[in-house]
């Protein structure tokens, strides 16, 4: 059996609004060397009966249609371990890909060596209206420290080797809202800011509506915190500052995301110390400032 290039995975939940839409744009790529592995995560809608539509009109669709609700993260985890393409690209089940997005993405990670993953610039739409572009589009993303105090990377404009996907394990299926977010900082640690393609061009729109929007907003404080946390531990962080206890840690954390989502100046502190250790970890005195501001020593 030959294997296609490029596997998509693509988690639906209640998606039937979005979803056509979505479809299409697949289906208009001018590109066909794909495969597209979506999970329904128990739908309670039509995207079921959407997806045993489509995939009877194009065989590459090939849904899975879940037995218990696995969240995003575990639902693409599921869809991953089916995929056998080159390179995996990643559909949100709402948003839309432009016809070149797969031809242009695939040649210039294939034309770049060493590249492991990349991403491209998207338009933010709402309805027929655009609210901002482009997003996503700047190389300062791929950046381990850009992303340790953002996550400018959307979703949908990613690739990346299947091979080291399965490296760094996939999703992290304990969080949610923040699981992309985690993923790219694991790529980024693991191979490095020059296995990393930025496109700036725009090729998708990130679509916004009142779904995605509820679900924006609970990106809670606890699964940022949660995901600052794990950082921390891969890093040893709490084996080289054993006086600085999770306590401690989860507590300030939480308090400078609060402040950095009012939009203080202040709230940064954490942040940039976080980002800055991570950036050069060799440097000692960089942890020894990030134990200070979570112990509450701010600079």
């Amino acid at each position: 059996m030959t294997h296609p290039t490029i596997s998509i995975l693509m988690a639906a939940h209640n998606a039937q609004a979005h979803l056509p839409a979505t479809l299409d744009s697949l289906l208009a790529q001018d590109y066909g060397d794909w495969e597209l592995q979506v999970a329904d995560d128990r739908s309670t809608d039509g995207t079921p009966d959407i997806l045993r539509r489509y995939s009877q009109r194009d065989g590459r669709i090939r849904p899975q249609f879940l037995e218990r609700n696995l969240g995003p993260a575990g639902a693409r985890n599921a869809v991953l371990a089916r995929a056998t393409g080159t390179w995996v690209a990643i559909l949100d089940a709402d948003d839309l890909w432009r016809p070149g997005k797969l031809k242009t993405q695939v040649a210039a990670l294939q034309n770049h060596p060493g590249a492991v993953w990349g991403y491209h610039g998207m338009r933010m739409v709402r309805g027929d209206q655009v609210v901002r572009e482009p997003i996503g589009h700047e190389p300062r993303f791929g950046t381990l420290k850009q992303l340790i105090t953002h996550c400018g990377v959307v979703h949908s404009s990613v690739m990346v080797s299947r091979a080291a996907l399965g490296e760094v394990g996939g999703y992290n299926a304990s969080l949610w809202g923040t699981e992309d977010w985690d993923l790219w900082i694991r790529l980024m640690q693991r191979y490095g800011e020059q296995a990393v393609v930025c496109l700036p061009q725009v090729l998708g729109d990130y679509r916004v509506h009142t779904s995605n929007i509820s679900a924006l907003a609970e990106r809670s404080t606890a699964n940022d915190r949660k995901l600052l946390r794990q950082i921390l531990l891969r890093r040893g962080f709490f084996l080289a500052h054993p006086l600085l206890t999770l306590h401690a840690v989860d507590g300030q954390i939480e308090r400078e995301l609060d402040r950095l989502r009012k939009g203080q100046r202040h709230g940064r502190a954490t942040a940039y110390a976080l980002g800055s250790a991570l950036a050069q970890p060799w440097k000692r005195w960089r942890w020894r400032r990030l134990a200070d501001v979570c112990r509450g020593r701010m600079p």
